[in-house]
């Protein structure tokens, strides 16, 4: 007959992570979403990179609007804010989505085709941009350390940042 001796046998030794082990791996998940925390917090919103950015998430949303609403959306520029709108009773009224844009106070659109009564341009309620235009963001500065960078329509017709070095 068997008998069973807890302890005797290292094939009924319990298994389990000792406190040392769960601590060193507390210690290693601390230090990670601290190192990611710290990185994460050095991204400068006013950054033209992050500018242009945002501004190119928010031209690709107004033509998406555009095509959910079936309705032809203008872009104005304004003191250097970009803002949607519509046609309305023979004239552009500004629309709440998406919210205006504004620029930081350093930076500065720059756009070859600007008009001051008219809209830079429109996306239709098929998605299209008209005229096929860019943007050109500049720091507003006589010395200048930036380089420009652009938004312009890719062969897909969505916006996408281009860095003026990457052009050369």
């Amino acid at each position: 007959m068997s008998h069973f001796h807890f302890g005797a046998s290292p094939a009924f030794k319990p298994r389990g992570f000792t406190l040392v082990e769960v601590m060193v791996v507390i210690v290693i998940i601390t230090i990670l979403v601290g190192m990611v925390t710290l990185s994460m917090g050095r991204i400068d919103p006013d950054a033209p990179s992050s500018v242009a950015e945002r501004s190119r998430l928010w031209l690709n949303q107004l033509q998406a609007q555009a095509l959910a609403r079936n309705q032809t959306i203008a872009v104005l520029l304004e003191e250097q804010t970009l803002t949607a709108a519509i046609w309305h009773d023979d004239n552009w009224t500004p629309i709440d989505s998406p919210a205006p844009l504004s620029l930081p106070a350093e930076l500065r659109w720059h756009n070859e085709l600007r008009s001051n009564t008219a809209p830079l341009a429109v996306v239709t309620r098929e998605g299209h941009w008209q005229p096929q235009w860019q943007l050109i963001l500049e720091e507003d500065r006589l010395f200048s350390q930036l380089e420009p960078i652009v938004l312009r329509l890719n062969a897909y017709g969505e916006f996408e940042v281009q860095y003026d070095s990457d052009r050369h």
